[in-house]
């Protein structure tokens, strides 16, 4: 028990095993150095330090400086670490944006081409048909005509006409 009443404390900090920091003062365990010493500044704590009467040891607590202003350095690392990286990500996303765009205005301009085309193509079959459909008409009234200028009655075969015999 590290605070209970069978442990009584003779210094202020206490640096555990597993490596957290125990204030005996306050009665806090602290899993950083930068806390320790953000606690170690405030008012209660130093009220409570001369009341406890317990003793400063000032190579912990220099360690404990040290070893803060390494996370420090370590967090601010790592901030940048994670500002580059986010900066990266958003670049990537503006670079895949302006892809994105190009392939889309090309796309755009496909449709627009094949639009063209199929309207070409249209107006090419429609062409096509009305000169089929004129052609088919054409052929229909000359055969129409020759049909009518043929004379009635007889076969054409072999060019002689069949002779109708009239009963007397």
């Amino acid at each position: 028990l590290l605070f209970g009443e069978a442990h009584v404390p003779t210094v202020a900090w206490e640096q555990l095993p597993d490596g957290d920091v125990a204030c005996h003062v306050s009665k806090l365990v602290f899993a950083t150095a930068v806390q320790c010493r953000n606690h170690e500044q405030k008012p209660q704590y130093q009220s409570d330090l001369a009341a406890s009467k317990l003793m400063v040891d000032k190579t912990l607590l220099a360690a404990l400086e040290s070893q803060a202003e390494m996370e420090k350095a370590d967090l601010q690392a790592h901030k940048h670490a994670v500002v580059k990286q986010k900066n990266q990500f958003k670049q990537d996303l503006r670079t895949e944006n302006a892809r994105l765009v190009k392939a889309n205005r090309q796309l755009e301009h496909d449709l627009v081409m094949i639009k063209s085309k199929i309207t070409r193509l249209q107006a090419q079959h429609e062409r096509q048909m009305q000169h089929v459909t004129t052609t088919s008409l054409w052929q229909i009234d000359k055969m129409a005509r020759q049909l009518e200028r043929r004379p009635r009655g007889g076969s054409h075969i072999d060019g002689k006409k069949d002779k109708i015999r009239e009963k007397p």
